[in-house]
């Protein structure tokens, strides 16, 4: 990859990334050394504004949304402690949480650059492909990622079509050891369980691949739509009882129904060990989930 290191330093992966909503912090840091000369920030609705409002927050400028769908432009008068003004500098930078092909950014900045005919559009991203970033179209990126997954993201997107997941530890908490008697105290553990940190609800299902046993499907089935959590499939363990699957290979079985999904490309996992098996296994992509570790076979060259 040839950048030009004067203009922006940034974080280049080699291999494809999970990146987890926590970094999101860190990486704003890295683009907030690039604003100077401030007039406001404009953050490009929906998953523009949280960048920017941060840097609006650290940097004390002037922030503004705008809509890539109908180009509203709307002074949200936050960051600013004199919320009433402008900054006095010439820049206006406008963000953005990621760029792909840099199409929409493209187009944001000639809406913008209209509004403000008279002020110097920046255009920064958390997170960049290759593309927009080296054409010149970002002049600013936290870090370059071609092949990724964002926490904030994955689960509101087309991805979802594409994805495995497991149950306990990513949908909802995982069972404590006194909760699995195979029997009452289990069954009313798992009605009165509450939503995990995932949320598959968009209009794209996912494939849930669980150990738990095939018995407990009924409470299950309720408990997602109870949750409204869409789904097209649920796969559940083959076991006829709980001793049966303690001193079962867990792994093994998973990585035969992620197999036997060949249009499936991600496996979600709550489980390091597990994980790690599953990918050993079917040489496919599996994501531990707590820590962001992603057990890729695909690198950039």
């Amino acid at each position: 990859m040839s950048v030009d290191k004067s203009k922006s330093i940034v974080l280049y992966h080699k291999e494809k990334v999970f990146i987890k909503s926590n970094e999101i912090t860190d990486d704003c840091y890295r683009l907030l050394n690039h604003i100077e000369d401030c007039y406001a920030i404009i953050g490009v609705a929906r998953s523009g504004i949280f960048p920017a409002s941060f840097l609006s927050t650290i940097s004390n400028a002037r922030l503004i949304s705008y809509e890539n769908r109908n180009g509203t432009i709307t002074d949200l008068k936050g960051g600013r402690r004199s919320s009433d003004v402008y900054g006095d500098g010439n820049n206006i930078y406008l963000v953005d949480d990621s760029s792909f092909t840099g199409k929409a950014m493209r187009f944001a900045k000639k809406r913008v650059q209209k509004h403000f005919p008279d002020k110097n559009i920046i255009t920064m991203v958390l997170y960049s492909t290759e593309a927009p970033f080296t054409s010149g179209l970002i002049d600013h990126a936290a870090r370059i990622v071609d092949k990724h997954y964002f926490e904030w993201h994955l689960f509101a997107s087309p991805l979802c079509s594409k994805i495995c997941i497991d149950f306990d530890g990513i949908l909802c908490r995982d069972f404590m050891p006194y909760e699995e008697d195979d029997g009452p105290i289990y069954l009313q553990t798992l009605q009165s369980m509450s939503l995990g940190r995932v949320r598959p609800q968009s209009k794209w299902p996912v494939d849930i691949i669980t150990a738990r046993l095939e018995k407990w499907r009924k409470p299950t089935e309720e408990w997602l739509v109870k949750n409204k959590i869409n789904y097209s499939n649920l796969i559940m363990g083959p076991w006829n009882n709980i001793s049966e699957r303690f001193n079962a290979d867990i792994a093994e079985w998973k990585s035969t129904m992620y197999d036997n999904l060949p249009s499936k490309t991600l496996f979600v996992e709550s489980d390091i060990k597990q994980a790690t098996k599953i990918h050993s296994l079917t040489n496919k992509d599996v994501l531990h989930y707590d820590s962001g570790r992603l057990l890729s076979c695909t690198s950039i060259s």
